[in-house]
C-alpha cells in the first residue's frame, strides 16, 4: 500500500489493520472516495472486486497464451533455421 504514497496513519484512518496487509489496492481505491457513505462503499467494493477479478484473469490467461505461442514459434522457427541451413551446408557436401 506504501507504493501507492498512502500513508501509515491514513491507512489507519481508512480503517487498515496492520499497515493494509491482506488487503487489495482496489479496495484501498474505494475507501478513498470521500464523496460516498459506507454502505455505497460497500457496493462500490463488491462490483470493483468483480470486475478486477474479471479483468486481472483475462490478462493473465492471454498472456500465457501470449507466452504459449512466443515459445513455439521460437522452436518452429529454429527448426526451419536449421533445416535451412542443412540444406545449404551439409546437404550438398553428401550430394544430397
Amino acid at each position: 500500500m506504501r507504493c501507492l504514497g498512502v500513508t501509515a496513519l491514513k491507512l489507519t484512518q481508512l480503517g487498515f489493520p496492520d499497515d493494509g496487509e491482506g488487503k487489495s489496492w482496489v479496495e484501498l481505491a474505494v475507501r478513498m472516495d470521500e464523496h460516498t457513505t459506507a454502505g455505497e462503499k460497500d457496493v462500490f467494493l463488491e462490483e470493483c472486486q468483480a470486475f478486477h477479478t474479471k479483468v486481472s484473469l483475462r490478462m493473465r490467461t492471454h498472456l500465457s497464451l501470449m507466452a504459449k505461442n512466443i515459445d513455439r514459434t521460437t522452436w518452429l522457427a529454429a527448426r526451419l533455421h536449421r533445416l535451412d541451413w542443412l540444406h545449404r551446408h551439409v546437404f550438398p557436401l553428401v550430394g544430397a
